[in-house]
């Protein structure tokens, strides 16, 4: 029994005032709600996450937007500082204007791919039988983003953050939503199948839709 208080500690100020994520909490700020949560996520997955995928979804989204944002912009940002100096041409504007595209595009790529993901994760899970509805599985892949700090580390800081957030998210299947560590891990193979097959039908809808405006303007 000591042992389960000591490990659920972090959490004890927040549940006494009702929320069970510090983040969530209003009496504490804001600053210091995120880096609790951001801390205790990714230092304890296992306790974090079974007690974290009760309550609403805009709270999660919000620390999922800034953590996955802040991420992908750094792994841009890495991207394009090391493909300058690989080349040893320095930064030309014309060539790096898809890399700079994409810093302006990515508060919109972080809120597609919390959408795109969580909703891969829900549907792998209830394919494997488990059905906690969509809340908890928005929650948990929308906290398990704290794993993109890893991004802001050179070279190695974004595949180190996909790794990272797969952990993440196959602590909190086993750990929130309480199935075997090989269900957990199925439905985690299962999502990223299911975010393939969704995206290869998306590309060749959207490259199907372009050949034919392409035939209609040659036609005209």
């Amino acid at each position: 029994m000591s042992f389960l208080q000591e490990e659920l500690s972090p959490f004890a100020p927040a549940a006494a005032a009702g929320p069970l994520v510090p983040w969530e909490d209003p009496a504490l700020p804001r600053l210091a709600g995120f880096y609790r949560t951001f801390w205790e996520v990714l230092r304890r997955p296992g306790v974090f996450f079974p007690l974290a995928l009760r309550g609403g979804w805009a709270e999660p989204l919000a620390f999922g937007f800034i953590t996955a944002t802040l991420g992908l912009l750094a792994a841009i940002y890495w991207s394009l500082l090391l493909g300058a100096v690989a080349s040893g041409e320095g930064f030309g504007l014309l060539d790096q204007v898809p890399a700079l595209a994409l810093m302006v595009l990515a508060p919109g790529l972080a809120l597609l791919h919390l959408i795109w993901g969580s909703l891969c994760l829900w549907g792998a899970v209830a394919l494997l039988g488990v059905r906690p509805g969509f809340a908890p599985v928005w929650r948990l892949f929308c906290y398990a983003q704290a794993a993109m700090a890893a991004a802001l580390l050179p070279v190695l800081g974004g595949p180190a953050a996909g790794v990272w957030m797969l952990y993440l998210i196959f602590r909190g299947v086993q750990g929130g939503l309480q199935v075997s560590a090989g269900r957990a891990l199925g439905a985690l193979l299962l999502s990223l199948l299911l975010q393939t097959l969704m995206l290869a039908v998306l590309l060749g809808s959207l490259g199907g839709l372009l050949g034919l405006v392409w035939l209609g303007l040659l036609d005209a």
